[in-house]
C-alpha cells in the first residue's frame, strides 16, 4: 500500500507521543477507531463518554461544559420509557431523569478530571451540519425524533472558529502543557447528499486550518489520506461511507509515523504480537506445554508493562 503514498508527504509533529501519556478522543466513530488502535497499541487512552458527536460546535460545548461546574452537561429527553440526552448519542440512556444526570454528572466529575492531566486530546469532526431544535439549542443527536421538530442548518466557518479558539483557550487555562490534535473525518455524511457532504468537509477543513493557523494546535490529515491518498472504493465498507478496516490500519500507520518516536513505534509493535500470541488457542489445558506457554504469555506481559505499556490482565 506504500505506492499510495508518493504524492502526499507530510511533516512529523514537532511532539511525540509515549506510552503512559494519557491520551483522550473526542468526536465521530472514527475517533473510536483511532482510540482502540491506541489502545491495542498498550496506550492509556479514553474516547468520546457520551458516544459519537459529531458537529464541531457540539464538541466545542460539551468540552466547554465539562469544565465549568455551574453549567448542567445534559438536557434529557424522552422517547417513550427511555431517558436521551440531546447532547449525546443514544449509546448514553437511562430508564429514569435521575438516573440520566446522576451518570451524566459523574462522566462530567471523570472527564473533567482526565482533561486536567491529559497529554493529548485528539477532536475528529465529521459534519458541519447541525440541528436545532425550536428554542434554537444545537442537538449532538436527533433520536430519531420527527425532522420537524428540528431546523438543519450548515455552520458558518467563523462560527466554527470561535466556538474553537474559545474551547482551546479554556482548555490551556486548566491544561497549559495539553496537545491538541484536530482532523476531519474521513466518514461520508451522504445522507446529507454528496455535494453537501463536500461543502460540509470543506466548511470544515478551513475552519480547522484557520483555528491551527491562530493558535498552537496540530493537524492530521485523515481525510486527505483517504480521498486523496488511498482515493478507491475499496477502501470503504460496502455502505460507501466509512472506511475499511484495512484504510483505517493504513491512516493509523501514517499517524504513528507523525506522532510516534521509533521505540513508541517498536513498542505498539511489540503488545500487537502479545495480543496476537494470548489469542492462540490452545487445544491440551491442562499439559505442561500449555503451562508454560500460559506463563511465558504472563511474563510477556509483565515486561511490557515495565517498558510503560498498559495490558490488561
Amino acid at each position: 500500500m506504500d505506492s499510495f503514498r508518493l504524492n502526499f508527504p507530510f511533516e512529523k509533529a514537532n511532539f511525540s507521543i509515549q506510552h503512559g501519556q494519557p491520551i483522550l478522543l473526542i468526536g465521530s466513530c472514527f475517533s473510536d477507531e483511532i482510540a482502540l488502535k491506541f489502545k491495542e497499541s498498550g496506550h492509556l487512552v479514553a474516547s468520546n463518554p457520551f458516544g459519537t458527536v459529531f458537529h464541531p460546535l457540539v464538541i466545542a460545548n460539551f468540552i466547554k461544559s465539562l469544565l465549568d461546574d455551574s453549567v448542567t452537561i445534559i438536557s434529557p429527553v424522552q422517547r417513550e420509557d427511555v431517558f436521551l440526552a440531546w447532547e449525546a448519542n443514544s449509546s448514553f440512556h437511562a430508564y429514569s431523569e435521575s438516573a440520566l444526570l446522576e451518570k451524566a454528572n459523574q462522566v462530567k466529575q471523570e472527564w473533567k478530571t482526565a482533561l486536567q492531566k491529559a497529554s493529548v486530546l485528539l477532536i475528529t469532526v465529521g459534519t458541519a451540519f447541525g440541528y436545532y431544535l425550536q428554542n434554537g439549542e444545537l442537538v449532538g443527536n436527533c433520536h430519531k425524533f420527527p425532522a420537524a421538530n428540528f431546523e438543519k442548518r450548515l455552520s458558518e466557518s467563523n462560527e466554527i472558529i470561535a466556538a474553537f479558539t474559545e474551547m482551546i483557550a479554556v482548555l490551556k487555562n486548566i491544561n497549559p502543557s495539553l496537545k491538541i490534535v484536530f482532523t476531519v473525518s474521513p466518514v461520508r455524511h451522504i445522507k446529507d447528499g454528496i455535494i453537501e457532504n463536500n461543502l460540509s468537509k470543506a466548511r470544515l477543513l478551513e475552519a480547522v486550518h484557520a483555528v491551527q493557523n491562530e493558535v498552537n494546535v496540530s493537524y492530521f490529515p485523515s481525510y486527505e489520506i483517504v480521498v486523496d491518498e488511498l482515493r478507491d472504493y475499496r477502501f470503504y465498507k460496502t455502505d460507501r461511507v466509512h472506511p475499511t478496516e484495512e484504510a483505517v490500519t493504513y491512516v493509523w500507520k501514517r499517524f504513528s509515523e507523525t506522532y510516534f518516536s521509533d521505540t513508541t513505534i517498536a513498542l505498539n509493535e511489540e503488545v500487537a504480537q502479545y495480543h496476537s500470541m494470548k489469542k492462540h488457542n490452545v487445544l491440551f489445558t491442562k499439559s505442561v506445554a500449555s503451562a508454560k506457554f500460559t506463563q511465558s504469555i504472563e511474563n510477556q506481559r509483565l515486561k511490557l508493562i515495565d517498558k510503560g505499556a498498559v495490558i490488561s490482565a
